[in-house]
Order: C-alpha cells, then sequence, then structure tokens
C-alpha cells in the first residue's frame, strides 16, 4: 500500500484476475453457454425509454435478517420506513416528490407504497426494500408497513444456476 505523498514503484503491476472463460475475462455474452444451446438472459433488455418503465430491483438491509426480522420492534425503530427509491431527477420529470404515495404495477401485479427520491438509484430503475407488506396481523409491528416485492416479480428461473432471476421484473410508476 502506498502512503499519502509517495509515489508507486513502477514495478508494481496490477492483478487481474482470471475467470474461468475462453478470453480469461468476465464474458457478458457466453459463447460457451451459446454453444451449449443456452438462450440469452432477458438482461439485455432495456426498460421501454419513455421515463415510465423501471427496472425493479430488491435487496437486502442490514437491519433485517434474511427478511425475518421486520416484526422485531427493536430493529423497526431505528430502520427507515420501506420506501419506493426513484431518481430525483426521474421523479421530478414524473412530477412526483419523496413521501407521495405511487402505484407500482408489473405484468403480474400492482402495490401502493410511499416514493423516496434519492440520487442514490440509477434513473432506469427503482427500488424495493424486500420482506414487508405482511398481511398477518399476528405481526403487530410489521402488519401494514410497506408493500410485498414478491406482488410483483414476475418468476424468472436463471437457466444456468437454476437461481431465481429477481432483477427480471420491469414495472410502472404513477402518483395516487
Amino acid at each position: 500500500m502506498d502512503l499519502p505523498g509517495e509515489t508507486p514503484d513502477s514495478s508494481d503491476e496490477a492483478i487481474e484476475p482470471k475467470w474461468n472463460t475462453p478470453s480469461g475475462k468476465i464474458e457478458i455474452y457466453s459463447t460457451t453457454l451459446a454453444t451449449a444451446g443456452l438462450q440469452r438472459s432477458r438482461c439485455g433488455r432495456n426498460p421501454s425509454g419513455q421515463g415510465r418503465e423501471f427496472y425493479l430491483l430488491t435487496g437486502k438491509v442490514a437491519q433485517y435478517t434474511q427478511m425475518g426480522t421486520q416484526n422485531n420492534q427493536y430493529l423497526h425503530k431505528y430502520a427507515d420506513p420501506p420506501r419506493l427509491w426513484m431518481n430525483t431527477q426521474t421523479a421530478h420529470s414524473l412530477g412526483l416528490a419523496t413521501n407521495d404515495m405511487v402505484e407500482v404495477t408489473s405484468p403480474v401485479g400492482m402495490i401502493q407504497i410511499q416514493l423516496l427520491a434519492t440520487q442514490a438509484i440509477r434513473p432506469d430503475c427503482v427500488y424495493l426494500t424486500p420482506g414487508f407488506g405482511h398481511m398477518s396481523k399476528g405481526l403487530t409491528v410489521a402488519y401494514g408497513e410497506g408493500a410485498s416485492d414478491s406482488d410483483l416479480h414476475q418468476t424468472f428461473t436463471d437457466p444456468v444456476s437454476g437461481s431465481q432471476a429477481l432483477s427480471q421484473t420491469f414495472v410502472t410508476v404513477k402518483k395516487i
């Protein structure tokens, strides 16, 4: 590691990882998979470009364990309320602002949730924290909080890994 003010030694070379692919690099399009008859994934599809269709992203949140602790009152107390994240400029162009109630629709479902306009997301994506939208009134803390991302996700199975492809659902967003 170089200390501030030091010049790196010119003999130091960047270490490039080698991947188990014909090119030795990460391959977005794999000739190996194509030769095996596996189709390109849908991830090559782009949103409509009309500013109204977005990739639906979900992911883990540090306060929660595998989406099973949303009903914990201590964790809930210090967590931000679940909202749909949308890029600030995109939200503005659609006449939306933070805390507006929006309707999010996919080919398989619809939810209603508050919006969070933020620079922390790309303009062609929206993000929804998973593990909310519980229907059980027995979950006294989590009941009625946020919305379920499962109500929106289309089911796609990755043909290579067999895993669920969670970033393949496109949604539209409009103000309620």
